[in-house]
């Protein structure tokens, strides 16, 4: 099964929230560089999050280090708009 998903990388530190708005229904995932290679190559991984139905989804980043947040559309042809913010 090929996913159709887009990703920010970003330095995050412990405590940090980080919003993510969508302009439909997505998984949002956050995970660590490992498990995103595991999750590229549809392996199994762990992450934050989860499917989301009504926006904005809200993570708390769990210890300082990159972070890949990643919107996940759940048809492979549908493009989701999405706006990450850090605080």
């Amino acid at each position: 099964m090929i996913m159709k998903y887009r990703y920010v990388e970003r330095y995050l530190y412990k405590g940090q929230r980080v919003e993510v708005y969508l302009d439909g229904e997505a998984k949002v995932l956050m995970m660590d560089i490992t498990n995103f290679r595991k999750y590229r190559e549809e392996k199994p991984c762990d992450y934050y999050g989860g499917k989301v139905k009504i926006s904005p989804a809200h993570l708390k980043v769990p210890h300082n280090g990159f972070w890949y947040i990643v919107v996940e559309s759940p048809v492979k042809k549908e493009t989701i708009h999405y706006t990450v913010s850090i605080y």
